[in-house]
């Protein structure tokens, strides 16, 4: 019996709750910040400082020592490009202007032009700006180079688009029903609450396109996606998204 030999090694997985992480970064930052006190070459860890920054909510430190790490000569083989996007994600967070955040998503695609990554935040930024042609140019690059990466066997380098691909979706959707392609758009929106029903941008939007009016189809695709929810607070949170959309 294996479990019964000295070989057998026990693992008690804590778990992903926000508590649980939270005070793990806690732990973490605290012992990074003792290594660099005991000799350790900075350098060497801004990228996990940003980390637990970012976990922490002090999403300026994150943002500082992301950029940092950046530019350290101690560069992760294959996830080069993740601090970049850590960078986005606390700009978004510290309400950056998006000229600021365009620049670091241009510096992703042209660093790293073979992820989907970098034009799929480029893309989101543009959508922020009501460029919605040079948007849907960045998204449609974006899902091409999904499409190749998703047949490589062994990429390069991580990608972190997965996270936000609702996101993508719904933000493709907004600038599809800004050019006039209504139907189009509706299919954006009906695809990102596909792989999140609570996209809240795609349902917004979705009922934007019925202009306030409670449109039975409309309401009928909405029972349809959300039926056998249960959660009363979830239902909750749907009408509280849509009431500013269908009055």
């Amino acid at each position: 019996d294996v479990c019964s030999s000295d070989l057998c090694l026990m693992i008690n997985h804590t778990g992903y709750s926000s508590n649980v992480s939270r005070e793990k970064a806690r732990r973490n930052l605290k012992l990074l910040l003792s290594d660099v006190e005991n000799g350790q070459d900075i350098r060497k860890i801004y990228r996990y400082l940003a980390e637990c920054y970012y976990m922490l909510n002090d999403y300026q430190r994150a943002l500082d020592n992301a950029l940092l790490a950046t530019q350290s000569p101690y560069q992760p083989i294959g996830q080069q490009g993740d601090m970049y996007w850590l960078a986005l994600n606390a700009m978004e967070k510290l309400d950056y202007e998006c000229e600021d955040k365009i620049i670091i998503a241009q510096t992703g695609i042209n660093l790293f032009p073979e992820l989907p990554d970098f034009y799929a935040r480029q893309g989101m930024i543009l959508t922020e700006e009501k460029k919605y042609q040079d948007a849907v140019q960045a998204f449609q690059k974006s899902l091409e180079l999904l499409e190749i990466y998703n047949k490589q066997t062994a990429p390069t380098q991580s990608s972190n688009i997965m996270s936000v691909l609702h996101e993508l979706y719904a933000d493709l959707g907004l600038c599809l029903h800004g050019l006039g392609e209504v139907q189009a758009a509706e299919a954006m929106f009906k695809t990102a609450l596909a792989m999140n029903k609570w996209t809240e941008k795609a349902i917004c939007g979705w009922a934007d396109i019925y202009a306030g009016e409670a449109d039975k189809d409309f309401l009928k695709a909405l029972a349809e996606l959300y039926n056998g929810v249960d959660d009363y607070q979830l239902w909750l949170y749907l009408l509280d998204v849509l009431e500013d959309v269908l009055q």
